[in-house]
């Protein structure tokens, strides 16, 4: 298994994530501390809404090549809008990827097609 410094950052808690709601407000078993514990038996619920994001900021300017997610089975979305944004929380640019509809881990690759150094990321849903 390599490592690079992005994936140190999440295994670090070099970062801070904000999410748009928990699912009844209940953060001891639905919380944004589950979206990268690495245990498939956690997650985060978001509460019900047409709209969702996931907002993480980190203490340095990276290059995001490549993002792997999972959904629940029904619950995925279709269309997931990454925004590049600097430490000053100005856009840098925007990627769009489709997700398919199922629990499997999707991994998306070359989502950073101008090669942006971001400070943040956000993920709307």
């Amino acid at each position: 298994m390599s490592v690079n410094s992005n994936t140190l950052a999440i295994i670090n808690r070099d970062y801070v994530l904000n999410v748009s709601s928990v699912l009844n407000k209940d953060h001891k078993q639905f919380g944004k501390s589950f979206l990268t514990d690495g245990d498939e038996e956690t997650c985060w619920n978001s509460d019900e809404g047409n709209f969702q994001w996931i907002f993480c900021s980190f203490h340095h300017s990276f290059i995001l090549n490549e993002l792997n997610i999972q959904f629940q089975g029904g619950f995925s979305c279709k269309k997931l809008l990454i925004k590049h944004l600097d430490n000053n929380q100005r856009e840098l640019g925007e990627f769009t990827i489709y997700c398919e509809d199922n629990n499997l881990l999707q991994k998306f690759k070359e989502i950073n097609p101008h090669r942006f150094y971001p400070n943040s990321l956000e993920l709307s849903f």
